[in-house]
């Protein structure tokens, strides 16, 4: 009798792990089989996509549909727009399929339904189509594109190969590479090739559900990319001349700044003042200088740009660079004590030489 119970007992554990087995091979079938992503850039920044999954759906893993999830990249001082997906086409085995777009402020899903309740078993295509906007991070000297390629499945890729494409030609110096894993866990371990207008990578093994392949790119920056003015406005303007937002900047604060300098500075003087008759052009131009002085530090912390924002400072910063051989200034020169008193300087000189072309053209005028 209990012969008989540990022979039952042991048929169940074998049972047991025969089912087990078996779900675990069923489950370990689903997976995608390939993955290829073509990717042309164009020159301003627009990525055009085509991607192409092979599925196998052995276990009922894509019964539901394919969800694609983009993620959505943030606004910021390097990024004019958040990241924006458009242009969206999907075919599902070679004949055109209707799928839902939906974004939240991290994601932008595209989920491809199967027309009757679920998809057959066995191997599937999915081809999506897209265009990509606002992907880059652009500096003053460089731009950068991270980029995940694939996403994160909850199945593995067995191979993948991405395709960058640079219509023009592929960028002068341009350093490119491509990785799998994570955000936190990552190889550079793809196969680079070159290709006539850009770089092809590939998987050298299969990605593990959960991760995926990235593209990490830098370019030299102004170079190879032209923003888009239509998009961007006067962002755009300043990205792709950065050497004429600088003196804009140093123009439009030399009139802002020494025009609110003599508004005030002859009124303020008589107010403090009204036993000295006619303020001199010394106590006019050291009025002035405070005065703009103030404002154009006032405008460091509105611009955060202090080489561009304040005139004085930005011949200050030059001279203190200069001296110093170092490009932050260097020690013991401050870039804030020396961008000050340059400001005081310029303005006062700058006031000066106006007192003196303004009487002399005054009285020209009464002469005649």
């Amino acid at each position: 009798m209990k012969r008989a119970k540990v022979i039952s007992a042991l048929m169940g554990v074998v049972c047991l792990l025969l089912v087990t087995s078996e779900v675990a091979r069923a489950q370990s079938a689903d997976r995608i089989s390939s993955f290829h992503s073509e990717i042309k850039v164009a020159r301003d920044r627009t990525l055009t996509v085509d991607e192409r999954f092979e599925i196998v759906n052995e276990a009922g893993s894509f019964d539901g549909g394919f969800r694609r999830r983009l993620w959505v990249k943030a606004a910021g001082p390097q990024r004019a727009k958040a990241g924006g997906f458009q242009s969206i086409d999907a075919k599902v085995d070679g004949l055109d399929e209707k799928f839902q777009a939906s974004q939240n402020d991290k994601v932008f899903d595209i989920q491809v339904s199967p027309q009757n309740s679920r998809w057959s078993r066995g191997t599937h295509s999915i081809e999506l189509h897209y265009t990509a906007k606002h992907q880059f991070l652009v500096y003053d000297d460089f731009e950068d594109l991270n980029q995940d390629i694939s996403g994160e499945w909850p199945v593995p890729i067995d191979k993948a190969d991405i395709e960058l494409i640079f219509p023009e030609g592929l960028p002068n110096d341009a350093s490119i590479s491509a990785a799998t894993g994570t955000d936190s866990d990552f190889q550079f371990d793809c196969v680079r090739s070159s290709l006539p207008s850009g770089v092809e990578f590939e998987t050298t093994h299969p990605i593990a559900p959960g991760k995926g392949i990235f593209i990490s790119a830098r370019f030299s920056h102004p170079g190879y990319f032209i923003s888009s003015s239509k998009e961007d406005g006067f962002r755009a303007v300043r990205e792709n001349h950065p050497l004429l937002f600088p003196w804009l900047a140093f123009l439009s604060g030399l009139i802002v700044f020494t025009t609110a300098g003599f508004v005030v500075s002859q009124p303020l003087l008589k107010n403090l003042d009204t036993n000295q008759g006619v303020p001199t052009d010394h106590r006019i131009a050291v009025t002035v200088a405070v005065v703009a002085a103030a404002l154009s530090t006032a405008s460091l912390f509105v611009f955060r740009e202090p080489y561009t924002a304040m005139p004085g400072f930005f011949l200050g910063a030059i001279t203190s660079i200069g001296i110093s051989g170092n490009p932050h200034g260097g020690e013991p020169f401050s870039l804030v004590v020396v961008g000050v008193t340059s400001n005081l300087f310029f303005y006062y000189v700058v006031a000066r030489v106006l007192r003196r072309i303004w009487p002399s053209k005054n009285r020209a005028s009464h002469g005649r």
